[in-house]
């Protein structure tokens, strides 16, 4: 007997509450000015920002954006920006599988300084799979709100192909308007993207998006389909639990859901040099809870091995991505080779660049196993002055994470002793008793004592950003730093993350030094 709130095991629970369900979703939606759309099961919680594309037979296929770079700069992004992002596991159990690694991710698509990819709503329902690989629109009922299962990986390559023409031919205008393109194709998620996207992205904080799950309001039994007594013993309805930060529904639990590369293990902090079967994300109705975890993963084999047949396990289905070419048009090929060369360039003099030396050495040079050997020492060079470039951006976004947090920590604690001061004067201390003044000034000489010792952290992060970073890079990485802040919703550290790399840029430029007083001064005053 099915224990599970709403599992298939249940049919009639699942489809008694299907109608609360829509009636909330209609009121919220006529709540927000909107037309309900109780009826369609394709996208049972619609959201105002919903990208919605029609495919045959009447469906349609909602997405969301992912957002990579919401950066507020002068002028275009660069064609080379990325996000360094951590993904993984610290399980040390599973370390082979899943150990924490960096990765690098930026999305296809750009519209002013957002750039960002699309990922599926919910996993890929059997009405929409049906809608375009099978003839006629003979649907039956119990295909309308279903994950799709019982399909070959190729079967969702197969999927994605069909849809990226049914796009091509019939919804230009609706990509026009979302991308800003009509450069695009669907297929499945990478790894990095689904891991990403499944964690919150930009829209939670970094600590939340370094956690094994995604912040949640309640139990994982309120957002998974997964293993356990109160939850599911088979697949249930799309779109009927709570959905993660980015709008995203089931990427925990219900169908298994496949991606794009294939299977490697991870060698301390890296994948491993073998390739292997698909890879499966997100864990199924059979996953213990405890497995369930936007890290985990799990190989799976293309084909079953005694019969040759492609393998379609009932618990794995899939959601697409649409994304466009990596490559830019022609016309910026020479933008790209530009930034290249300025990404992993020396700044050190001619005379001591060693990418010069090596380009002087090789000039007329015919020995091909000598000019090989220094092709290999110039792309060592590269690579090393990148990573170290990539380094120190990490680090001076993490100083300057740490010193707006501080200077958002002075300004409120500041904040409240002037608040405090109001009520102490003597015109509105006569109404209060002997007590509550003593109280309050403890309170505020108290405070006083931890705004000085924020104010020694301030003072020596500022003069390490200030000696230790050219100003142009501390108010590039300040701007970078500030914009993903207010996108996480941490406007007020944003605002310290500005302050305090207006102070350091001060010391940078002029050499200026600066005493704790002064950034106490500047710090409270906001400048």
């Amino acid at each position: 007997m099915t224990v599970g709130r709403r599992s298939q095991g249940e049919p009639g629970q699942a489809r008694r509450a299907a109608p609360l369900v829509a009636v909330l979703a209609g009121l919220h939606l006529l709540a927000q000015g909107r037309a309900a759309a109780a009826a369609d099961a394709w996208n049972p919680s619609p959201m105002a920002d919903d990208v919605v594309l029609a495919l045959p037979c009447s469906q349609k296929i909602a997405f969301r954006r992912v957002v990579t770079d919401d950066a507020a700069r002068q002028g275009a992004v660069a064609i080379l920006d990325d996000r360094r992002i951590r993904i993984g596991s610290s399980n040390r159990e599973r370390a082979y599988v899943d150990y924490l690694r960096a990765d690098f991710i930026s999305g296809n698509f750009q519209k002013g300084d957002r750039r960002f990819f699309l990922i599926a709503k919910y996993e890929v329902t059997a009405a929409q799979y049906k809608s375009l690989t099978t003839s006629g629109c003979n649907l039956a009922a119990a295909d309308a709100d279903m994950p799709v299962t019982r399909i070959s990986w190729y079967d969702a390559a197969n999927f994605n192909r069909l849809l990226t023409s049914h796009l091509l031919r019939t919804g230009k205008s609706v990509m026009q308007r979302e991308i800003g393109g009509t450069k695009f194709f669907a297929r499945l998620p990478t790894e990095t993207e689904w891991e990403y996207a499944a964690r919150g992205g930009l829209s939670v904080s970094i600590a939340d998006f370094q956690a094994e799950r995604f912040p949640m309001q309640g139990e994982l039994i309120d957002y998974a389909w997964v293993n356990h007594p109160q939850s599911a013993e088979d697949l249930n309805p799309i779109g009927q639990l709570k959905p993660n930060p980015l709008g995203l529904f089931d990427v925990y639990g219900n169908a298994a859901e496949m991606m794009f590369e294939p299977f490697r293990m991870n060698k301390a902090g890296r994948p491993h040099g073998l390739s292997g079967g698909l890879i499966l994300k997100g864990g199924s109705f059979q996953s213990s809870p405890s497995f369930v975890t936007s890290a985990a993963r799990e190989e799976d084999a293309f084909f079953i091995e005694e019969t040759g047949e492609e393998k379609r396990p009932r618990t794995t289905g899939f959601r697409p991505v649409l994304v466009g070419p990596a490559l830019p048009t022609s016309t910026d090929v020479t933008a790209l080779v530009d930034e290249w060369n300025r990404s992993s360039e020396s700044r050190l003099p001619a005379i001591q660049d060693p990418l010069a030396l090596v380009e002087r050495a090789r000039d007329g040079l015919s020995d091909l196993q000598l000019a090989n050997g220094l092709n290999s020492i110039e792309q060592a060079i590269r690579n090393g002055i990148a990573e170290t470039t990539e380094e120190k951006k990490a680090l001076l976004s993490g100083l300057m994470i740490d010193l707006g947090r501080t200077i958002y920590e002075i300004r409120k604690t500041r904040t409240s002793i002037n608040n405090r001061a109001v009520l102490l004067r003597p015109e509105n201390a006569s109404r209060l008793g002997e007590a509550q003044v003593s109280m309050l000034k403890r309170y505020s000489s108290d405070e006083e004592g931890e705004i000085r010792d924020m104010n020694h952290f301030a003072h020596d992060t500022i003069v390490r950003i200030g000696n230790g970073f050219p100003p142009g890079e501390i108010d590039e990485q300040a701007q970078s730093v500030a914009a993903e802040l207010r996108q996480r919703a941490l406007s007020g550290i944003a605002d310290g993350v500005i302050i305090g790399a207006s102070i350091a840029r001060r010391q940078a430029a002029g050499g200026q030094a600066l005493t704790r007083q002064d950034v106490l001064n500047l710090a409270v005053s906001g400048l």
